[in-house]
């Protein structure tokens, strides 16, 4: 999609896409807790997912209590396969960030989770 065009109508046409799977790196710092306008504290995950190379920074927001419960097992470094709803999060401080709201979620652990898991072990 060449040319997209910032205005808020052609941004929430793009992120119209109902649920897409997806499949994302949780950074090594990235399991976080924040605290939402109605007072709520979730966890997010930030990840990044790429393809040709490049890769694109996104949040994972819970859609219910169950994927949140599955979030708290979460650490940097897993492969994360979800199913989720894209758009646009403004995080409390910063510019906004893609984010998806996830509503099916899976972990898989790599190596570098473990090692990352060893070392603040110690």
């Amino acid at each position: 999609m060449a040319g997209l065009s910032t205005d808020t109508e052609d941004t929430a046409a793009v992120l119209a896409l109902g649920e897409c799977p997806c499949v994302a790196r949780i950074l090594p710092n990235g399991v976080r807790s924040t605290l939402m306008a109605d007072g709520t504290r979730i966890r997010v995950l930030r990840c990044v997912t790429g393809s040709d190379g490049r890769e694109t920074p996104i949040a994972l927001l819970p859609a219910n209590g169950r994927i949140h419960n599955l979030m708290l097992r979460a650490c940097g470094g897993q492969i994360v396969r979800f199913t989720g709803r894209p758009r646009l999060w403004m995080p409390s401080a910063g510019r906004p960030v893609l984010a998806f709201t996830v509503t099916n979620l899976s972990l898989e652990d790599t190596s570098e989770a473990r090692m990352l898991r060893a070392g603040s072990d110690q």
